[in-house]
């Protein structure tokens, strides 16, 4: 049992060696921190659709602190915002009324109705 043991350790050794098994050394270094991955929505944005289920008419918007209007009635979003979070909010005339909260890399299919955003500070949370 021992001599196939050392067998396959020494074939194992041999295959890593000639490189067709990957190394520790190979291993990929740690990436820096990026956007979180959300689908459909580009790094460094938030992302709104006119319909639940992120579907129809799609804006993006940087993650540029502060308020920021959407351009037409949207009911579903999300947020791609690499450190900050995202408030929906649905204005009509004077009166603004919060609708939702995401965190970096948080969607919401199903908010309710909003037009405006929030975006927070950089290490912003809910």
């Amino acid at each position: 049992m021992r001599t196939k043991l050392l067998t396959l350790l020494a074939t194992c050794t041999a295959v890593v060696g000639i490189g067709l098994l990957p190394t520790m050394a190979a291993a990929e270094e740690p990436a820096a921190p990026a956007a979180p991955l959300v689908t459909g929505c580009n790094s460094g944005n938030h992302c709104s659709w006119s319909g639940t289920f992120y579907t129809g008419t799609r804006v993006e918007i940087q993650c540029i602190g502060g308020f920021h209007g959407v351009g037409f009635t949207a009911f579903s979003a999300k947020n791609a915002c690499a450190n900050k979070k995202v408030e929906l909010y649905y204005q009509e005339g004077e009166v603004i009324r919060f609708k939702a909260c995401m965190n970096p890399g948080g969607e919401r299919p199903e908010p309710g109705r909003f037009n405006t955003i929030y975006v927070g500070a950089e290490g912003s949370r809910c």
